[in-house]
């Protein structure tokens, strides 16, 4: 497995998840922001280092801490579910008030499309969750279906929504969002 994947820009890294990593991990997938918008989390510390080390045992799966390049950690997003010529992108959380949204989705593309060679990412997205509908919009996804009460968070069904981008997609979309990632780089390098 391939575990030391990184990439850097915009003021921001993605680095591989360590074990180290378990307790921010819990933490921020408990946040208040958070809740009812991923799958639920495992309750303990313990259990999320177990997580991470099943994780470690995976080809293909690849998860992130988003921090700065100073090593302040920010969030979390991965790339997983790799078939055909694609992949998805996920797990993709990050500290309120901290701008690293585009900037790490960017990197997560660039990793996709440039060092994957993928021809697409899917994601997806709980129904509810209007922000990340409205960010996964603008960046250039696509809405290629809505799976009805498929899943279930904190005890309830929810909608998800699935996204798709394909490489073309991409390359148009990358071409307006890497100014406004540097941009949003060039604030979180003041932080």
């Amino acid at each position: 497995m391939n575990h030391s994947l990184s990439i850097a820009g915009y003021n921001t890294r993605l680095r591989p998840v360590s074990i180290s990593d378990a307790e921010f991990i819990l933490r921020l997938r408990n946040m208040p922001h958070v809740t009812g918008t991923v799958g639920d989390t495992v309750p303990e510390v313990a259990e999320q280092r177990r997580w991470i080390e099943s994780y470690l045992e995976r080809s293909d799966d690849y998860y992130f801490i988003i921090e700065s390049l100073q090593g302040q950690p920010w969030g979390t997003v991965g790339l997983y579910d790799f078939r055909a010529a694609g992949a998805e992108w996920g797990r993709w959380i990050i500290l309120p008030g901290i701008m690293a949204a585009l900037p790490s989705a960017v990197l997560v593309h660039q990793l996709a499309f440039d060092h994957f060679g993928l021809a697409e990412l899917r994601g997806e997205v709980v129904g509810s969750n209007s922000k990340v509908l409205s960010f996964h919009r603008r960046f250039g996804g696509e809405e290629v279906g809505i799976a009805r009460q498929s899943r279930i968070i904190q005890g309830q069904y929810v909608d998800i929504v699935h996204f798709a981008i394909s490489r073309v997609q991409w390359s148009i979309a990358y071409r307006k969002l890497h100014a406004l990632a540097e941009q949003a780089g060039r604030s979180l390098g003041k932080g």
